[in-house]
């Protein structure tokens, strides 16, 4: 049975029946104890499905993938590693592979919903519409990212997908965009890391030159190359305060990789346009209320949703 299933299953069975029940108080039952791998079967049944051109910079992968976490050097050391393995470029990225393909995610969870961060990472951003090659001089900036939510209500409505992309906020219902399974199918973009929710029907490139053909990036267990999913909160989260990594603070927590036009992290990512979240983020009110809290801010008018988390490590580690 489906994780979400089994899980909301949980949330919603009926007390056991008694014959003298009338005499008897109704326990109340208790809240699932979620485990961490209990949040990745909840990421891995939405993981989206990546379509990009088969450059190796359009590939997401770990920010620590050169061995550090120092993000100056991400793009230079990832530089020299493709010019001492060229043969890297045309085979399937094994599953040792130093910059194996790589998504970060995160699952809070509510007794009525599910809201899943997928975040991609790149060493490094080329800019609109071309792609970043070793020693090509046309420009870009170390490091980049983009990121989409999932929001998946207990309820037979439909479940969302949201992406912020170069501060373009963009949500499509399940109907809407295309899927595979329960997998929302994703193209990005060349260069610049662009992410594109594909509508539903919409068909995808299959014949194109060599150079331009289209891979697949899969969580698990489909045709094309897998991808690694690793936790928010066991990995970047961990280096928060890390001044190698981030150049941007909101106190003493990292918002914005090292360098020129840095990425914002994970956390620092609102998912909402709505006027107080936007004016707050100009502001410098970096922490996006919409990852750590999602529930007060993307639930949508009229919708059940429950505001006490059953699985939120933020609430406290803020």
């Amino acid at each position: 049975m489906a994780a979400s299933r089994i899980f909301f299953g949980l949330l919603c069975g009926n007390p056991p029946q008694h014959s003298d029940a009338q005499d008897m108080p109704t326990p109340k039952a208790s809240p699932p104890v979620l485990t961490p791998q209990d949040l990745e079967a909840f990421a891995r049944k939405y993981a989206p499905i990546l379509l990009t051109e088969g450059k190796r910079y359009n590939i997401p992968t770990r920010a620590d993938a050169d061995g550090d976490w120092d993000a100056s050097n991400n793009a230079s050391n990832y530089d020299k590693f493709l010019a001492g393995a060229r043969e890297f470029i045309q085979k399937p990225y094994e599953k040792d592979a130093p910059y194996f393909p790589t998504l970060y995610y995160e699952a809070i969870v509510t007794s009525t919903h599910l809201f899943i961060t997928y975040y991609l990472f790149f060493p490094h951003d080329a800019g609109d519409y071309h792609t970043f090659e070793p020693g090509d001089p046309r420009g870009g900036h170390n490091n980049d990212a983009t990121s989409l939510m999932v929001v998946v209500p207990r309820s037979e409505k439909p479940f969302r997908v949201i992406t912020q992309d170069h501060g373009r906020i963009t949500s499509m219902s399940q109907t809407e965009i295309r899927l595979h399974g329960d997998r929302p199918v994703l193209e990005i973009s060349s260069g610049n890391h662009a992410l594109r929710g594909l509508k539903n029907g919409e068909k995808i490139r299959e014949e194109e030159p060599e150079a331009r053909r289209q891979i697949f990036l899969y969580a698990h267990g489909e045709k094309g190359q897998e991808y690694k999913l690793l936790r928010v909160h066991e990995t970047l989260w961990l280096q928060r305060k890390n001044g190698d990594l981030f150049g941007g603070f909101d106190g003493e927590t990292g918002v914005q990789f090292k360098g020129d036009h840095g990425p914002w992290a994970p956390w620092a990512r609102p998912f909402t346009d709505s006027v107080p979240g936007m004016i707050g983020f100009a502001l410098g009110w970096r922490l996006a209320e919409s990852f750590f809290d999602p529930a007060n801010v993307l639930c949508l008018s009229g919708e059940e949703c429950s505001k006490g988390y059953l699985k939120n490590p933020y609430t406290q580690d803020r």
